[in-house]
């Protein structure tokens, strides 16, 4: 084996369900024969990253919605409260009609 050194750029995607998340990018000065191998242990490692970034982007999308739902969750607790305060309003107001009409039949 060739045991000579060459300035080496290898650049490794990070590649999740088809989409590329990102791009490694190593420089350094290798011998023929450990090239192949540091170049397989940073396509795994690339492997790895591009899951932990997945995994982070799903994180931060389930926040989010975590998020909105509770705003919207709140936003609906006051439009149920305006409507039970509208609610008993005319409930109060029913029965006030209700009082007219029977002092008018009286």
């Amino acid at each position: 084996m060739s045991s000579n050194q060459v300035q080496t750029i290898l650049l490794i995607p990070f590649v999740e369900d088809s989409r590329t998340l990102g791009v490694l990018e190593i420089e350094g000065n290798y011998t023929d024969d450990v090239l192949p191998r540091i170049k397989g242990y940073i396509e795994r490692i690339a492997r790895v990253l591009a899951i932990a970034i997945k995994s982070g982007q799903a994180h931060m999308l389930v926040e989010n919605l975590l998020e909105e739902t509770q705003q919207q969750k709140e936003e609906l607790e006051a439009q149920q409260e305006e409507l039970r305060i509208t609610n008993e309003e005319l409930i109060y107001k029913t029965n006030l009609l209700e009082a007219s009409e029977e002092e008018l039949r009286v």
